[in-house]
């Protein structure tokens, strides 16, 4: 191995232990201000969870979507290990906070929901959750099974 090549992987590993530090020790109130969601899926990996704030050039569309002002929040928690190596099930939770709801969003809000939110003029927490498979490779894994055969 090259004196390059070494050196490029001392940095790329001092950068994922740098993230992974900071989203480790991140409370839910002070999150890593992150461009995509990559860094914390590896923290989480190496860590179990990680919290950070999405901050890219394609949160600006969302925010105008969802009529508030806050950047998306990321929360990721390890559910299990998967059987290769350094992969594992992870939860991905985003919020938007102080979010107004669009049309569709007032077609699916039951009456309570609407009572609550004055027909959608007080704003609220929407949270998107969902699993996804990943490896400390920052890859999928390999795994042959069908992706409902891992619920």
């Amino acid at each position: 191995m090259s004196a390059a090549t070494r050196s490029r992987g001392v940095s790329s590993y001092a950068l994922l232990a740098t993230v992974t530090a900071l989203a480790a020790s991140a409370a839910a109130e002070d999150r890593v201000e992150v461009g995509s969601i990559r860094p914390l899926l590896l923290a989480a990996i190496a860590n179990g969870e990680a919290h950070g704030a999405l901050n890219n050039d394609h949160v600006g569309e969302v925010l105008k979507l969802f009529r508030t002002s806050e950047p998306p929040l990321v929360d990721v928690r390890k559910v299990r290990d998967l059987p290769e190596a350094g992969c594992k099930r992870l939860e991905v939770a985003t919020t938007l906070r102080k979010a107004y709801p669009d049309a569709r969003g007032m077609a699916l809000m039951t009456t309570e929901e609407k009572v609550r939110t004055r027909n959608g003029t007080v704003p609220q927490d929407v949270t998107f959750a969902y699993q996804i498979s990943f490896c400390s490779n920052g890859k999928f894994p390999k795994s042959s099974k069908k992706p409902e055969d891992d619920e």
